[in-house]
């Protein structure tokens, strides 16, 4: 279900439905809380990494959209970069992952690395 709420919050963004994938965003927040952590289930963890980059792909994409204002388009690139943030978290411990995951973690690293990019470029991030 987590993969599921996350892929399709991603989808949602895809198609411009602010809306919805921010509700799917929220719903794969509230599974992966309510989610025991099983440092032994490699499926788990592998699931985890890939809903949080999911939905922080999601995120990112209704940050970037024309329509978002400054102000939101920050709070959504920090957020999407806290996701991505977590994903890494989960895909450096490559003992507890499959091969294909830990494949990931440079994809990881370049989302992370966009959204510090998209957040230079907004006038109210960081020290002046």
């Amino acid at each position: 279900m987590i993969q599921s709420y996350a892929t399709t919050s991603n989808l949602l963004a895809q198609m411009g439905n602010r809306s919805a994938a921010l509700d799917d965003y929220r719903e794969t927040e509230t599974l992966l809380a309510n989610t025991i952590d099983d440092p032994t289930n490699i499926l788990l963890h592998s699931y985890r990494a890939n809903a949080y980059s999911e939905v922080g792909e999601s995120l990112k994409i209704l940050a970037l959209d024309k329509r978002t204002g400054e102000g939101q388009k920050r709070e959504l690139l920090l957020e999407a970069r806290s996701l991505y943030q977590r994903s890494w978290d989960v895909l450096q411990d490559k003992s507890n992952l499959s091969r294909s995951s830990s494949r990931k973690l440079d994809q990881v690293v370049r989302e992370i690395a966009e959204c510090n990019h998209a957040l230079e470029k907004i006038t109210d991030y960081g020290p002046r």
